[in-house]
């Protein structure tokens, strides 16, 4: 990821000096002055947003309108495997005990636990670029990105081959404080980070989503994504009356254990980074 970042980060810079160069040594006059919705473009984008699809139409010479959709595959691994973590674990500490003492003690290894993550902070979005003056491509850029969920990061854990079948859903699991949580039907743990689904965004860029005088332009983009409180739950499946009962997790409740992540990172300062390059062409 940061060697991603800095790919990133060096090819913005090498954008913006391009862009300026031609703007310096270019005469041309655009084609037709950018009224509302009288040229449009296409385009695609890869960053930390995830990839995405995107129309760009101008609505004056100064203003023009993005909307697109943007996604983040999946992503599955174990504890061991994920980078600056699983080398810094000792693999003796994810092994545990249950029913300690008991004819039917058996062990826990995490290290053999696959984990899913799945990041569903973006989906559909609508962004305004404001542009200081009628040639150049610098922007600022607002507007709003609407998440696919409200569990902004959802992270599941293969618990199928740690559990027996008929401990599934059954089988509580409990740490410090926090309320015994369960598997789902299936053996998979759940842990999620919610959020509001309405993300105010705030930004600025280089180049033009929409450019008159080349078919095929290029942008970056750096901003942030506003993501209101953000709280952590896992789930009880085996709540009273055979239903999923919420469970919330806080640095309260886990003895702050966690160093006060939970309360005092992800609570307070519920921002996630964009930044990203876009690739367009303009269609008429």
């Amino acid at each position: 990821m940061k060697k991603f970042t800095a790919f990133l980060l060096v090819l913005a810079c090498s954008l913006f000096t391009l862009n300026a160069f031609a703007q310096d040594n270019e005469n041309e006059t655009p084609k037709k002055d950018q009224l509302i919705f009288n040229h449009l473009s296409a385009g695609v984008s890869v960053g930390l947003d995830g990839v995405g699809a995107h129309l760009a139409a101008p609505l004056t010479p100064y203003v023009g309108v993005r909307a697109g959709y943007t996604f983040i595959p999946s992503y599955n691994t174990t504890i061991m495997d994920i980078p600056f973590v699983g080398s810094k674990i000792d693999q003796e500490d994810l092994k545990f005990k249950v029913n300690e003492g008991q004819s039917n003690e058996r062990e826990f290894d995490l290290s053999k636990v696959d984990f899913g993550f799945d990041l569903n902070n973006f989906g559909p979005h609508l962004l305004f670029d404001v542009y200081p003056g009628k040639k150049t491509g610098f922007h600022f850029t607002l507007g709003a990105v609407m998440a696919q969920s409200e569990n902004f990061l959802a992270v599941t854990a293969d618990l199928s081959k740690q559990l027996l079948p008929n401990e599934y859903a059954s089988f509580g699991i409990s740490y410090k404080n926090v309320e015994d949580i369960t598997t789902d039907q299936n053996g998979f743990l759940h842990l999620d980070l919610r959020s509001n689904k309405l993300h105010p965004y705030l930004g600025i860029g280089f180049g033009r989503p929409l450019n008159m005088r080349h078919r095929v332009s290029v942008n970056f983009d750096l901003g942030v994504v506003y993501l209101g409180k953000a709280e952590v739950y896992s789930y009880d499946f085996n709540a009273p009356g055979h239903t999923t009962a919420d469970v919330q997790i806080t640095s309260a409740k886990l003895e702050n254990e966690d160093d006060g992540v939970i309360d005092d990172i992800i609570g307070k300062y519920p921002f996630f980074p964009v930044m990203k390059l876009s690739i367009n062409v303009r269609l008429f």
